[in-house]
């Protein structure tokens, strides 16, 4: 195995798989990800007020460049019509790739 710079990811939560669904086929068509990774029902716990919330979440990864992370995020923010979404971005400086 060898180890490669595996580049940037941008991490995202909805609530509906459907929207999570749509959202990653515009962006990747569009080019802003070279790829999506949709993780359906996500537990989310929390706790409002006195009481704890549970509710299951959609969880998306999508594999993009530097450039192209100010265009991603601004379509990810107008995707999300009732929420203001999470956005993380993460710079994987390191990975191991297998290739067999």
């Amino acid at each position: 195995m060898e180890t490669y710079n595996i580049g940037t990811r941008v991490v995202s939560i909805t609530t509906q798989v459907n929207e999570g669904i749509k959202l990653g086929e515009q962006i990747v068509s569009e080019k802003l990800a070279s790829n999506v990774n949709i993780i359906d029902r996500i537990k989310n716990i929390t706790l409002l007020g006195n009481k704890i919330k549970k509710k299951d979440h959609v969880l998306l990864i999508f594999k993009t460049s530097c450039k192209n992370i100010p265009l991603l995020i601004e379509k990810i923010n107008k995707s999300f019509f009732r929420d203001k979404p999470e956005i993380t971005v993460l710079d994987i400086e390191a990975g191991i790739i297998s290739r067999e």
